[in-house]
């Protein structure tokens, strides 16, 4: 059994935001006149357009979960890595009602240290406490989180205390 996921979305992202860039660049030089003013403002829209390029080339992955270990593939960086299940460290399920998309970040232990990455949904509703009992099966020490509807679903599945809770001193 493998379970796959991707961050895809981060593409869109890297598209919208230099295309509203240009737009704010043009509605700048449309409203002023001064040099210096447009000038930052190019130098800021060059810059902005700089990072979300390297921030998407660094966040777009594709992660798959196989029997031994998980394989981490960049999509423009032409980079695999295969982390054994041993260097996987906690995986959080985000699902606000607010957004449309869940997500899930993964951490995990690589050559430089911790690293994480945030893909869409590895599997969605049961099939995550399904994939949750399969992971727990290859590293047990893994920390599981999870947000509102999908916490309830790991609480029925593996008890209240599927992770550990702070004890408050009254």
């Amino acid at each position: 059994m493998s379970y796959q996921s991707d961050s895809r979305y981060n593409i869109f992202e890297a598209l919208i935001i230099p295309i509203t860039g240009t737009f704010g660049v043009y509605l700048t030089f449309e409203a002023t006149e001064n040099i210096a003013v447009q000038f930052s403002i190019i130098i800021i829209a060059v810059l902005l357009t700089i990072w979300v390029i390297i921030r998407t080339k660094n966040k777009t992955v594709e992660i798959t979960f196989m029997e031994d270990h998980f394989k981490i593939k960049y999509f423009f960086k032409k980079e695999e890595h295969k982390i054994p299940y041993k260097n996987l460290l906690r995986i959080k399920y985000f699902d606000y009602q607010y957004r449309t998309t869940a997500k899930n970040k993964i951490w995990f232990l690589d050559k430089l240290g911790i690293e994480s990455v945030v893909v869409r949904p590895v599997a969605k509703g049961e099939d995550f406490v399904t994939f949750v009992k399969w992971l727990k099966t290859k590293n047990n020490k893994i920390q599981i989180e999870a947000t509102d509807a999908m916490d309830y679903k790991l609480q029925e599945a593996f008890g209240f205390r599927y992770r550990k809770v702070p004890k408050i001193d009254t």
